[in-house]
């Protein structure tokens, strides 16, 4: 074998066990962020597809924000559940 001219030892590669989650994604492509219309002590935080973890930062802050302080200092309008009311 080949590899035995540059490695004393033959190289063997075990399973790895891969884990991949849901992307939730909203029909406008914008992330839903804030407090959950008629639910007194409703928020959430959903659809940031493909970029979850560059937004997650932000959106923890911007909630955390709105639950403890009643208000966040970002503008959430385009991100607020409440443009899904009809």
């Amino acid at each position: 074998m080949q590899q035995k001219k540059y490695f004393k030892e033959e190289l063997t590669a075990g399973s790895i066990d891969e884990w991949v989650g849901m992307r939730p994604m909203t029909p406008d492509g914008m992330p839903i962020a804030g407090k959950i219309p008629g639910i007194s002590n409703g928020f959430i935080a959903t659809g940031h597809g493909m970029v979850g973890m560059a937004m997650g930062p932000i959106t923890g802050r911007i909630i955390s924000d709105m639950m403890v302080k009643g208000r966040t200092h970002v503008n959430t309008q385009s991100i607020s559940p409440e443009r899904f009311k009809k």
